[in-house]
């Protein structure tokens, strides 16, 4: 029984699978309120199953915004250590990737600052590491495929072709992740992805109370 969440992207959202198929799913689309939001989800998903049930949790490592991303690696940690049972990290764009039923596409989530993650995905499997870059910076053949995440909805005048999901689904990251482990493949590290520094900066030194 495994028990996937992620808050990398917009949606915070949890999902339990039985090895087989998702049982429950849920989703709240909010990218401010990720540490407010994420348990209450997780106590809906997981009603009617018994914490000890649970035998790994998976969670989406990003690349997202600092907090957010946070707040669901170290969530999935900390219930890992309670329950004493494995974490499992996967890649959130890999997890958008899942869920779009093309040979060739595109993944391009909002980074803020004006900038989109981004990766390319052919027949499955990803074909440039996970990035950072300012829409109009990504290759122009890139630009042109079809290409899932709020990158499109956010710059339509640079992307070709805007396609669903916008953003993760905990059900589409739980069943990659069964999927990858059935097949004997690896999954990711489960360490937060941020490609880049976060944008709160401690101070660089201190500062008079006179001035």
């Amino acid at each position: 029984m495994l028990l996937a969440l992620d808050t990398a992207t917009n949606a915070v959202t949890a999902a339990v699978h039985d090895g087989t198929r998702v049982v429950a799913s849920h989703s709240v689309v909010d990218a401010r309120r990720h540490a407010e939001i994420l348990m209450p989800v997780i106590d809906r998903v997981m009603a009617g199953v018994p914490k000890s049930a649970l035998t790994q949790i998976a969670v989406g490592v990003g690349p997202g915004p600092y907090t957010g991303l946070r707040v669901g690696v170290m969530t999935a940690m900390t219930l890992g250590h309670a329950l004493g049972v494995p974490v499992v990290g996967l890649c959130s764009l890999a997890a958008l990737a899942a869920a779009v039923p093309l040979d060739e596409f595109a993944v391009a989530t909002d980074a803020r600052r004006k900038e989109v993650y981004w990766a390319v995905y052919s027949h499955g499997v990803r074909r440039s590491a996970p990035s950072v870059s300012l829409p109009g910076e990504l290759p122009i053949d890139v630009r042109e495929l079809p290409t899932a995440g709020r990158g499109p909805l956010l710059y339509p005048e640079l992307f070709a072709r805007g396609i669903e999901p916008l953003d993760v689904d905990a059900g589409w990251l739980a069943t990659e992740v069964a999927r990858r482990q059935a097949a004997g493949e690896p999954l990711d590290e489960v360490r937060p992805l941020y490609l880049r520094q976060p944008d709160a900066k401690p101070s660089s030194g201190v500062k008079s109370v006179l001035t």
